[in-house]
């Protein structure tokens, strides 16, 4: 029986990349970094980050956190980009 699941290949043009669109987020709502990390209870750093697509390890907490302050769906803060093929 052929197994339906794809194989993982070893460069991102092989299955895409998720961005994370916390940036347009915030302009949208006209909230700064600031603002935002002290809602959330981490620093400034972090939210850039975030915001810039500079995380490597994603936390859920954080995306949770997130979500609740700007009243979003994971979907709104999560966009997975198909690769070019």
């Amino acid at each position: 029986m052929k197994n339906n699941i794809k194989s993982v290949f070893s460069s991102v043009d092989d299955y895409g990349e998720i961005y994370i669109n916390l940036d347009k987020l915030l302009k949208d709502r006209n909230i700064t970094y600031n603002k935002l990390a002290n809602s959330i209870g981490t620093d400034f750093d972090l939210v850039s980050r975030y915001a810039k697509n500079k995380i490597v390890r994603t936390d859920l907490s954080i995306l949770s956190r997130i979500c609740y302050v700007l009243d979003c769906d994971i979907k709104d803060l999560l966009i997975y980009k198909k690769p070019n093929k």
